[in-house]
């Protein structure tokens, strides 16, 4: 369920936005709470700018580490 949560997030950028750099595919694959994920999908679905969806994930991979 975690590996399907975080390529969906993946895909949609790489949809939305073009490729994803390595760095924002390391964060996402370093985020394991199911809920996390789900909330980092509903909120870059909305977000305008990849800068925005990036920091999304900058947000959601600094919770994973806490």
């Amino acid at each position: 369920m975690e590996k399907e949560k975080q390529d969906s997030i993946l895909t949609f950028l790489d949809a939305r936005f073009g490729s994803t750099t390595d760095l924002i595919q390391k964060q996402v694959r370093s985020i394991k709470d199911l809920q996390l994920l789900d909330d980092v999908l509903q909120k870059v679905v909305s977000t305008i700018s990849f800068e925005d969806a990036q920091e999304v994930i900058d947000e959601a991979a600094k919770k994973q580490n806490e």
